[in-house]
């Protein structure tokens, strides 16, 4: 676990600073090289960035570096994340049909709205029962 009260790679929202960054640049990138490869880079930044997160040692065992390599994931994981939302808007749009474009991009948002609230009922779940166990 990583160490408690000990410094762990900053506050998990660090990566919402590079979201607008990630779209810009995964944006110009997917122009030039299509939404294919642009998707497919998005995707391997975010697995890539999760994977090297969970492999992350604790701070008791390598230290300081543990926070560091925490934030750079993080980081990278906010520059794809927003790329990543873009581009597969696009794809959408450019996947579906003239008059349900609209209706098959929507089911994007739907789905971020959706998990959003199953991880907050799923929080406030494990919170309670943190609370009432004996």
């Amino acid at each position: 676990m990583l160490g408690v009260g000990r410094p762990a790679g900053g506050h998990p929202a660090v990566g919402f600073v590079m979201r607008p960054v990630g779209a810009a640049v995964l944006g110009a990138y997917a122009d030039r090289n299509g939404r294919k490869k642009g998707l497919t880079l998005t995707i391997g930044l975010m697995a890539g960035s999760s994977f090297v997160i969970a492999l992350t040692p604790n701070y008791d065992t390598i230290g300081l570096f543990a926070s560091v390599i925490l934030l750079v994931a993080r980081l990278v994981q906010g520059f794809s994340a927003d790329g990543e939302f873009g581009l597969s808007s696009a794809f959408l749009v450019a996947a579906t049909t003239p008059g349900r474009r609209a209706f098959a991009v929507s089911w994007q948002q739907v789905s971020v709205g959706g998990c959003t609230l199953m991880l907050r009922v799923s929080v406030e779940d494990t919170e309670s029962h943190r609370h009432h166990s004996p």
